[in-house]
């Protein structure tokens, strides 16, 4: 037997012994085949399940409907027999479900009529998250937010040139349907460049109700004119002042904002653990004196922007150990996790004696282990 279908025997017969899995995470595209389904069918207490969903040639998509306990579904890359089972599979789950993540890379396969049939079965949803589906506007997220109590998490990136953000905040001001709104994940694509200002206002619009704890924002593009770049940084301010007291996650990925906002984040988000932000590296230095003063601080990543001369992907401008370790030294001691553009390290503490025999507490840096994928290296997926 082939060392990889002997693989695949052995794991359906261990997941026969996992009968207190609850989640299952399996995206690698081609590794799951009908046999994995099926076993993981046994798991009885199997709630949230995210699965590659190119089903062509290894696995039959009409076995998806007959996971019926899921309170999560994710799928990457849906494929069209995949997303044509999805209604019958939401319809299966019923009030169950609570989350639902469609993951694609352009795909005109999710649309808003699709949306709009899955909605009468979504009343509980709590998270929503959609990428790369070009054919969804906001009739169709719409429909989604409007049928159910109240959404939590939302996730737009990369939908519909024609996403309308004034008539979709609109309606959600008018109907109070993101009252309960904690997380908030959007991207400013070419067709928002025309006008970026005007956007900022409505997205302010939108969130103006919400209890935002992690805002999350990235461009789809490299260059901001003056105009956009004044816009962004008053609309971040805007947005600490609204939401400040709560925010523990703050994002603005490939795109710059003024240095003097991100020390006023600092500053006024006196619960923030996660930032991730774009700066010079000449700025650096004033940045942690904005980074120590965040007390409860875990998580800081910072990348260069695109004009400092580096492509994406490229290492070329990346801080060695040493000099980010300087850096975090001047942190405070709460953070647990630092990088700079491709390189994340961990942030451990150790005890150090010196020579007269008084012990001090010392940063000390290692790779990064963690089996999940630094949250930097896939907010921006498609």
């Amino acid at each position: 037997m082939p060392a990889y279908e002997e693989l695949l025997v052995f794991c359906r017969e261990g997941l026969k012994n996992c009968i207190n899995l609850r989640r299952c995470t399996w995206t690698r595209d081609g590794s799951v085949n009908s046999w994995i389904l099926k076993a993981l069918q046994e798991c009885h207490n199997l709630r949230e399940l995210e699965i590659n969903g190119n089903h062509n040639g290894h696995y039959d998509a009409i076995i998806l409907p007959q996971f019926e306990n899921l309170q999560k579904i994710s799928l990457i890359m849906p494929s069209g027999p995949v997303l044509d089972v999805l209604p019958s599979w939401i319809n299966a789950t019923g009030s169950i479900l609570r989350s639902l993540t469609l993951i694609c890379k352009a795909s005109g396969l999710v649309t808003d009529h699709m949306l709009q049939a899955l909605a009468t079965n979504l009343p509980m949803l709590e998270h929503l998250h959609i990428v790369g589906c070009p054919k969804v506007t906001h009739k169709g997220v719409w429909h989604l937010v409007s049928a159910n109590k109240g959404l939590i998490g939302l996730g737009l990136e990369n939908l519909a040139q024609t996403f309308d953000m004034s008539d979709f905040s609109t309606r959600c001001t008018l109907s109070g349907s993101l009252l309960r709104l904690r997380s908030i994940t959007l991207t400013i694509n070419t067709q928002t460049a025309s006008d970026i200002p005007k956007w900022l206002q409505e997205v302010e619009a939108l969130l103006s109700l919400s209890p935002i704890e992690v805002f999350q924002v990235y461009s789809t593009f490299a260059y901001f004119d003056a105009s956009a770049m004044v816009a962004m940084n008053k609309f971040c301010s805007k947005i600490v002042t609204t939401h400040g007291q709560r925010l523990t996650r703050f994002a603005a990925h490939r795109m710059r904002i003024g240095m003097d906002v991100v020390l006023d984040i600092c500053l006024r988000c006196v619960v923030l653990e996660q930032l991730f932000v774009v700066a010079h590296s000449k700025e650096l230095n004033l940045l942690v004196t904005g980074l120590a003063g965040a007390y409860k601080l875990r998580t800081v990543h910072i990348n260069y922007p695109f004009e400092d001369g580096i492509e994406e992907g490229s290492s070329s401008l990346v801080l060695s150990s040493d000099e980010a370790l300087h850096l975090v030294r001047q942190c405070g001691s709460t953070i647990v996790e630092f990088g700079c553009n491709t390189r994340v390290w961990q942030v451990n503490r150790v005890a150090v004696t010196d020579v007269w025999g008084r012990i001090t507490i010392e940063p000390h840096l290692s790779p990064y282990e963690n089996p999940d994928i630094p949250e930097q290296f896939m907010v921006v997926r498609s």
